[in-house]
């Protein structure tokens, strides 16, 4: 009997940690790179060759496509581009970069992240965010992630140095946008100091954020839980009434 007990607590620990981290095993990356990888970019979407300046060709216009997942993409121009960016990404080949308002590559352009409840346009939220710079640091240089509610209230922001594969992180609930952007400098222009940020401009790669939901008072909507967890939260409060019973009758 001790044997089974054991079992049954080692099997009650297994589950309660399963459902412990459920939350966190929801959450999604993106890193722009060909299926053929592999990679999720897309069918339609080809990357760009990394010339700051240059007209983005329409196949390499990166805005909705991501809407299963959650997410559209923005910048000075509806759509952000994709970039061949090489081997100087957290995922070869690809990343993205910003556009100017007439259709230009620019790393110091902003990129808008938007989140939506998934397969739709309606507004979303999600509870983390993050993105990472390639590989190749600029000294003196910075750029700053600052993330935003339904309303358009900034919740919160982090500024990094650009040191090369620097990894901007905010967790915090109800986060409806992200905005990464350069800073200006006393002089007023962008720390890229280059126009397009050539040479200068940071490429942004693997996408990370949690689970997006429909807007609600406090943050994200509650996700309906699988079948399987169902399954093991029952299995928990069986188990939690057998014990409490044989406590009972030990007591007797």
């Amino acid at each position: 009997m001790e044997c089974v007990k054991k079992v049954c607590f080692g099997a009650v620990a297994a589950i309660a940690i399963s459902l412990l981290s459920y939350a966190h095993a929801w959450a999604i990356t993106i890193n722009f790179d060909p299926q053929d990888t592999p990679g999720d970019l897309p069918a339609g979407l080809t990357a760009m060759s990394n010339s700051p300046g240059s007209t983005v060709p329409t196949d390499a216009e990166l805005s909705d496509q991501y809407d299963s997942d959650g997410v559209l993409f923005s910048s000075s121009s509806p759509f952000v581009a994709v970039v061949d960016i090489g081997s100087a990404v957290a995922s070869p080949p690809n990343g993205i970069g910003g556009v100017t308002s007439d259709g230009l590559l620019s790393y110091a352009d902003p990129i808008t992240f938007t989140f939506v409840v998934p397969g739709t346009t309606t507004p979303g939220v999600t509870g983390n965010v993050s993105i990472e710079a390639d590989a190749d640091g600029i000294p003196g240089q910075y750029a700053k992630l600052s993330a935003f509610d339904i309303h358009g209230n900034l919740l919160d922001s982090q500024t990094l140095n650009d040191v090369g594969s620097e990894v901007w992180s905010i967790d915090v609930a109800g986060i409806h946008s992200a905005v990464f952007d350069f800073p200006t400098t006393s002089a007023g222009v962008p720390t890229t100091g280059s126009e397009f940020g050539y040479g200068t401009g940071i490429a942004l790669d693997d996408l990370t954020f949690g689970t997006v939901g429909a807007t609600g008072p406090t943050g994200p909507s509650a996700v309906p839980l699988p079948a399987a967890a169902w399954s093991a939260m029952m299995l928990l409060a069986l188990l939690a009434t057998v014990q409490s019973l044989r406590r009972r009758a030990a007591a007797l």
